[in-house]
Parts: structure tokens; sequence; C-alpha cells
């Protein structure tokens, strides 16, 4: 069975179309600009992602992971919720109850992200 850390290294640096360098991520600046397009719109989506990022990086650690791997924990945790900017901000931003149909966008946001990938 594949480690995490395999996984995410899978799942972060396969080659994806559109994306500039040999098969990764373009820099950590692009995937900084993704993540400040995400809290611009919902600021309580950045700071989870900030707080699941320490908490994944400590994790990293405390399993004497390699650097390489706690570096790829970052990024995964950062990048966690990036299928959410697809979400309409009434459904995001809303400060009451989801509604079962609501509740079903906002646990799914892998459709968004998706598209990301493929822009």
């Amino acid at each position: 069975m594949a480690s995490l850390c395999q996984v995410l290294r899978q799942v972060l640096f396969l080659p994806h179309a559109g994306l500039p360098g040999p098969g990764r991520l373009s820099s950590h600046e692009s995937i900084g600009a993704l993540i400040r397009a995400l809290e611009a719109r919902d600021p309580y989506t950045g700071e989870h992602s900030r707080r699941v990022t320490a908490v994944a990086c400590q994790f990293g650690g405390y399993l004497s992971l390699p650097p390489a791997d706690v570096a790829i924990l970052r990024t995964a945790g950062q990048l966690h919720d990036l299928g959410k900017v697809g979400i309409r901000d009434a459904i995001l931003l809303k400060p009451d109850s989801f509604t079962p149909e609501e509740r079903e966008i906002i646990q799914t946001p892998r459709s968004s992200a998706k598209k990301l990938w493929n822009l």
C-alpha cells in the first residue's frame, strides 16, 4: 500500500495540461496565488487551511518524515480546500445552516478543483 506522502507526491506532481515546468506545479508563487484567491473570497477557509497545514507539518515532524515529505504535506494542507473556489458565494459565505442540497455542494468541491487542473 502506498504511503500518504507517496500518494500526495503523485497527486501534486503529475503532469497537468497547461502548467509550465517539467510536469510539476509551476512554483510556490502559483500555489500562493491560488490560496490568496480563495482567501480573498472566504477568510474563514484561509484560516482553516493554515491550521490544517500547521497540523499536517507538525504530524510529519512527529513521524520524523524527511523535509521533502513535510514540504509535500505543507502544499497539500494549503491546497486541500481549493475546490471551494468554484462554490457560489451565496452558499460558501452563508452565515446560516445549510440546506441538504447546499451541504452536498459544500462537501463535494472536487469537481471545481478538477476544472482548475484543466485550465
